[in-house]
C-alpha cells in the first residue's frame, strides 16, 4: 500500500483525531473523514498516548485508519491480571484495569440453578462440577468466585470478553447450550450498559448467541492448528465480529497477511495468549486489533502506553 510500517490501514473510510467533536468509535478519539480527503490533524496529537478505552466492536462498517499501529492495538487481560491476583476474580479484573488494560477476558459457566459464574474449569477443586452444584453451595465454599453480574460490575468502563465454556467433550457439556440464553439474560437485565464481546470455540453456540442477541458482538476462538484464513471466512460469513486465533497460528509474515484478510472482510483480529514484549510488538506491527495476555503491564509497556 506504500504505507509506513508503523501505520495501520484497513478497508475503505479514513479516520483522524479531531480536537472536540464526537468520536466515531467509542473511546477511540478518532472520527470519520470522507474517503479521498487528506488526513489532517486539527491539533498536534501523540496518538501513542491515546489509550483507546472501550471497544469499536459494534462498528461493523468498513474503515481506513492511518495512525500508529501501537495506538490501535488494544490490550486485554487474560482472566484478569492473573499473574498479580487469582485468575477470574474481581481482584484480578480490578488490577488489570489499574494497570491500564483496555479490557479483560473471562470464562463463563453456569451452576445447577442457572446462575452464571466466572470460572475456567468445569469443576471447582474439592467441590465438584459447577453444573451440578447450587450456587449457594459454590458461594459458601468459594466466595471469591464471582457471578457474571459481579464481574461485569468490577469492569465498568472497560471491554469484557465473555468466553462461553460449552465445548463438546467437557464434563459439563450441554448440547442445548443453556449457557447462551443465560448470558444474554444477564446482559439484558443489566440494561445492556456493558461493553461486551461474546466468544467461544463452539461455533454452533456462537451462532445461537448471535441469533438470540444480534446486538452483542461475537467472536470465534480457534486453536493453533486451525487455518486462520478459513476461520476468517467462517466468521465473516456468519456475521460475527471477530476472530480469536491462537498465537502460534500467526507465525512470521502470516500475521500480517491474516490481519489484512480479516480487515478486508470486516473482521477484527484478537490474538491469544500473547506474552512477552517482542511478541506484542510483532503482532501490533502486523495489524492485529488486540492482544489477549497474561501480562497486561508488559504488553502496555511494549506499546509505549
Amino acid at each position: 500500500m506504500g504505507a509506513d510500517p508503523g501505520e495501520r490501514h484497513c478497508c475503505s473510510l479514513r479516520y483522524r483525531h479531531v480536537a472536540g467533536g464526537k468520536p466515531a468509535l467509542p473511546g477511540s478519539g478518532l472520527r470519520r473523514v470522507p474517503r479521498g480527503r487528506r488526513l489532517q490533524a486539527s491539533r498536534s496529537v501523540d496518538l501513542r498516548a491515546q489509550h483507546h478505552k472501550g471497544s469499536d466492536l459494534r462498528f461493523r462498517g468498513s474503515y481506513h485508519a492511518v495512525v500508529p499501529a501501537s495506538a490501535l492495538t488494544q490490550v486485554w487481560a487474560h482472566r484478569g491480571a492473573r499473574r498479580q491476583a487469582p485468575e477470574n476474580t474481581r481482584a484480578a479484573f480490578a488490577r488489570a484495569l489499574e494497570l491500564g488494560a483496555d479490557g479483560v477476558e473471562l470464562d463463563a459457566r453456569h451452576t445447577a440453578d442457572d446462575v452464571v459464574v466466572v470460572h475456567h474449569d468445569a469443576a471447582v477443586q474439592d467441590l465438584g462440577l459447577l453444573a451440578e452444584l447450587p450456587f449457594a453451595a459454590v458461594r459458601a465454599a468459594r466466595p471469591e468466585l464471582p457471578t457474571l453480574d459481579e464481574a461485569l460490575e468490577a469492569c465498568v468502563g472497560a471491554l469484557v470478553n465473555v468466553e462461553l465454556k460449552c465445548l463438546p467433550g467437557e464434563p459439563d457439556y450441554d448440547p442445548d447450550d443453556r449457557l447462551v440464553p443465560l448470558v444474554a439474560d444477564t446482559l439484558a437485565r443489566r440494561g445492556r450498559r456493558d461493553d461486551v464481546l461474546i466468544s467461544s470455540f463452539n461455533l454452533e453456540a456462537l451462532n445461537r448467541a448471535r441469533a438470540g442477541d444480534p446486538r452483542t458482538p461475537t467472536a470465534l476462538l480457534t486453536l493453533s492448528g486451525f487455518d486462520p484464513n478459513v476461520a476468517v471466512s467462517l466468521v465473516a460469513d456468519g456475521g460475527h465480529a471477530a476472530l480469536h486465533p491462537h498465537l502460534r497460528a500467526l507465525r512470521g509474515a502470516r500475521a500480517g497477511a491474516v490481519a489484512d484478510r480479516a480487515h478486508e472482510r470486516g473482521v477484527r483480529l484478537h490474538v491469544w495468549t500473547v506474552n512477552g514484549a517482542a511478541r506484542v510488538r510483532r503482532l501490533s506491527g502486523a495489524g492485529v486489533d488486540a492482544v489477549i495476555t497474561d501480562e497486561p503491564d508488559v504488553a502496555l509497556r511494549a506499546l509505549s502506553r
